[in-house]
């Protein structure tokens, strides 16, 4: 941007689609290269993309939209047509659950790409104002890219604000780097392939007041939420995921807010790596089999010598704290596996009707673990036991508790 530009100085908006100001997004935001972006501009899109390849009206294609005024720039579908789509009401094909997720939206975007091979769909490198009421469809690698670039090493600190927004398909959902991804309404992340809904770096996600919800079809995926250098997910009561995750929620190295989150019908619920806390007192992990994962990476690659089936993991110097949450119909070597870290369950953790091959709660190296496990609606054949070995230190609390426990040489298993 070089010379004398002329500058928007007051809140304006430019139309997108029939009868509008531009006749596609991608012109829409060309033009706003030619100015200086003191003040609000909303792009607003009137209708659904009409082709889905990249000829179609609404369609990005590799789009990096690197205006130094992004974050002063808003692009909004028109209102919504009908209620957001819930999870519970998603169906159980991605060609079903796009069709109703879309049919609730009045505007869409369509993001082409190669897939796995591919590149971004449409990149922010300094962010944007805000995405809102928008189903975006994506056949990219990443399809909505923020600040990271197509590449780890052109990483940029970007902001943008979510509000009644759906992306499905692509690789990744969203992918985040360094900045802050607030929300103005609801997010659903929905029908990824082969990545997951959402990669964050660095990255701060706040979902405080409005729900942020993951969800997969058809296609297990690897990943649900992956979290690293000091990612910060803040989503207490906010945070909802379905569908058959590997790792529903993987911390590396960062930190997640999710009281009270839901979980339904995955594999493995959380997985906090060496130097990360997971604060998720309250939630519910329903419908969770870790027996036969096919497509998560072991935990094994970082301490865990019992396998990669537990439903919650806690590894090196990582915090998990399990206060109230309630494990229904889940199964998996253990329910909670500790290996060298901290969990914390002081108040009753609940394991309904669940089946745990080696232990309730494994653990493994540990010194801190405080846990009050309580066994209902047994299962025949489950092993719901504290198991305690090489070295580890466990409190439970025998008042809220209803388990066994088996205790190798040189640990200890104490009531409280």
């Amino acid at each position: 941007m070089k010379g004398n530009m002329e500058i928007i100085s007051t809140p304006i908006t430019k139309t997108v689609g029939i009868g509008g100001d531009f006749q596609t997004l991608k012109d829409a935001l060309d033009w706003t290269f030619g100015y200086v972006i003191n003040s609000p501009l909303t792009i607003k899109i009137l209708g659904h993309n009409d082709v889905d390849n990249e000829t179609g009206c609404n369609a990005l294609m590799g789009y990096s939209y690197a205006h130094p005024n992004a974050r002063n720039v808003f692009i909004t579908g028109v209102p919504l047509i009908g209620a957001f789509p819930a999870n519970s009401e998603l169906p159980s094909t991605v060609l079903a659950s796009d069709a109703l997720a879309k049919s609730r939206f009045g505007a869409s975007i369509y993001l082409p790409g190669g897939g796995i091979s591919g590149t971004f769909g449409v990149a922010f490198p300094f962010g944007l104002g805000g995405l809102n009421n928008l189903f975006i469809k994506s056949a990219a690698r990443y399809s909505v890219d923020v600040g990271f670039n197509g590449s780890h090493s052109r990483k940029t600190t970007a902001d943008i604000c979510l509000g009644n927004v759906c992306i499905s398909g692509g690789v990744w959902g969203v992918i985040a780097t360094k900045g802050h991804v607030s929300q103005s309404g609801k997010v659903l992340i929905m029908n990824q392939i082969d990545g997951g809904p959402i990669d964050m770096m660095g990255t701060q996600w706040d979902a405080q007041q409005y729900d942020l919800t993951i969800y997969t079809a058809e296609v297990p995926q690897k990943y649900g939420v992956h979290m690293e250098a000091g990612a910060s997910l803040w989503a207490d009561n906010h945070f909802i995921a379905r569908g058959k995750f590997g790792h529903t929620l993987k911390v590396k190295e960062s930190v997640a807010r999710i009281a009270g989150a839901k979980f339904y019908d995955g594999w493995q619920a959380v997985t906090a790596e060496p130097m990360s806390r997971v604060r998720m007192m309250g939630s519910l992990i329903q419908n969770y089999d870790a027996r036969n994962i096919t497509v998560a990476s072991a935990q094994e690659a970082w301490g865990n010598n019992s396998g990669s089936n537990n439903v919650v993991m806690a590894g090196t110097n990582a915090t998990v704290d399990i206060d109230g949450v309630t494990f229904k119909n889940c199964a998996g070597t253990n329910g909670i596996c500790c290996y060298a870290g901290d969990v914390k369950g002081y108040y009753s953790t609940v394991f309904d009707a669940c089946r745990w091959s080696t232990a309730v709660l494994y653990v493994h190296s540990a010194t801190q673990v405080a846990m009050s496990p309580k066994v209902i609606n047994q299962v025949a054949g489950s092993r719901d036991i504290i198991y305690a070995l090489a070295d580890s230190r466990v409190r439970y609390f025998a008042a809220n508790s209803s388990v066994g426990q088996q205790v190798a040489s040189g640990s200890t298993v104490s009531a409280q």
